[in-house]
């Protein structure tokens, strides 16, 4: 039964069977993926890595049901368990619950997971759902320390409560932190339902809080290829995480400061999805206290770098700064899209100039659409200077999804921030009064 819990006790080890009634996949195997599969207690076993005879990794795993939900997960262990089992470690950061710590896009030992591997030997990830359900997605995001390493998981097979429901390659990580998502593994569906992928969408964020500096470099001492000899010995080389010191940190907290009346709104966009040259925007409008999109004009815009063309290669580039409020946002078309150079820390500028001090309730975004692939040249992060400061708080821009079936819009509203401050401080007020007049 599905819904009967499995005793507490040893992990079970599924048996490695081939699935009836199977018919032959796209890769030349007698497999068929099941349609959303039922189950609790799911169960990877890598039969194979990328090249690496001594070590196996991975950055992280993410599972989707059929509500379009993250699946919950109570528990996540591993056999072998990771590098902390060989004699000569014991206190190595790269562990099993790295893989469910929501940060994936990334090179950094914290946030990975690393075990001791045997080729022909079993190697096992367990992982229990608080509750069962069916899986509409898994996303696999393989070992992406550098280029040089081979230690991301290859052949693997998954079973969901003693069902297999997958057997196959998981693609190499690319080794950097820019790329579309099968630069970092493989993406499972197990369903083509349009509504569930449209679910799935707005509850995923599969770089939320993730993205590190594009500059970052891997802290692990084993940077230089291995010999020759380090790659085919049988002895296991040795392998360790460095670990950051608090100014090698890669990061800043960001903030828009939002008020209520003011003729002059400015944004300064600090981060994109991983493309370390260009950053742009599909749409943008400003809310009013109606909750309706405010008329702004092209003259009323300016930004700094304004376009492309500010660069000496470029000259007539479409991608413009009026093309943010063409009124179409909802294409791929980047004939309607806007494009500047990026570079890290600096300044990315852009002002609104209102005709007369408006009521500003909030901002809506689309953010760069052109493909899937060119989607990580849109705005991740922003922070905004206005003329008097109420309220200050960081916001991530959702990526685009590469595609227009729907509309992707985001929808940040001031008054849902500005609100619980100001009843404070009328508090607050209210109290020094009554003291006063005491």
């Amino acid at each position: 039964e599905h819904q009967q819990m499995r005793k507490e006790g040893p992990q079970t080890v599924p048996k490695r069977q081939e699935e009836e009634n199977s018919v032959e996949t796209h890769n030349g195997s007698d497999f068929k993926i099941p349609v959303l599969p039922y189950g609790q207690h799911l169960v990877i076993d890598i039969r194979t890595t990328w090249g690496d005879r001594h070590y196996v990794g991975l950055n992280g795993i993410e599972v989707f049901s059929s509500k379009g939900e993250p699946v919950q997960i109570s528990k996540i262990t591993a056999d072998p368990p990771d590098i902390n089992i060989l004699p000569a470690y014991g206190n190595d950061p790269r562990v099993i619950t790295n893989l469910i710590d929501g940060v994936n896009r990334t090179q950094d030992d914290m946030h990975l997971w690393l075990a001791p591997f045997t080729p022909g030997k079993p190697h096992f990830i367990f992982i229990d759902f608080v509750n069962s359900c069916q899986v509409a997605m898994i996303r696999i995001w393989n070992y992406n320390k550098s280029r040089i390493h081979k230690r991301g998981v290859k052949d693997i097979v998954m079973v969901l409560d003693e069902r297999c429901i997958f057997k196959g390659e998981i693609a190499k990580a690319s080794g950097t932190l820019s790329g579309a998502p099968e630069h970092f593994g493989d993406t499972i569906l197990f369903t083509t339902d349009d509504d569930i992928l449209e679910a799935i969408y707005c509850y995923d964020e599969p770089c939320d809080g993730q993205m590190e500096n594009a500059n970052s470099l891997g802290y692990e001492e084993e940077l230089k290829r291995p010999t020759t000899a380090d790659r085919e010995g049988n002895e296991r080389p040795f392998t360790q995480a460095g670990l950051r010191t608090e100014d090698q940190q890669v990061g800043a907290s960001l903030c828009i400061t939002c008020v209520f009346f003011y003729v002059g709104l400015q944004l300064n966009f600090t981060m994109t999805w991983g493309d370390s040259h260009y950053l742009g925007l599909t749409g943008l409008e400003v809310i009013g206290k109606n909750g309706h999109a405010l008329k702004i004009s092209a003259e009323q815009l300016s930004a700094s770098p304004q376009d492309l063309n500010d660069l000496p290669e470029y000259a007539g580039d479409s991608r413009t700064l009026e093309k943010l409020i063409d009124g179409t946002n909802i294409t791929v078309e980047d004939d309607h899209m806007w494009l500047i150079p990026f570079s890290f820390g600096e300044d990315h500028l852009l002002t609104i100039n209102f005709d007369k001090i408006e009521s500003i309730a909030g901002l809506r975004f689309w953010n760069y659409n052109k493909s899937p692939e060119d989607t990580y040249r849109g705005v991740s992060k922003r922070k905004g200077a206005l003329p008097a400061k109420i309220y200050s708080k960081g916001f991530l821009i959702r990526k685009g999804p590469g595609n227009c079936h729907f509309d992707f819009a985001q929808e940040i509203l001031f008054l849902d921030y500005l609100q619980p401050q100001l009843i404070n401080k009328v508090q607050r007020r209210t109290g020094s009064k009554k003291m006063e007049q005491a």
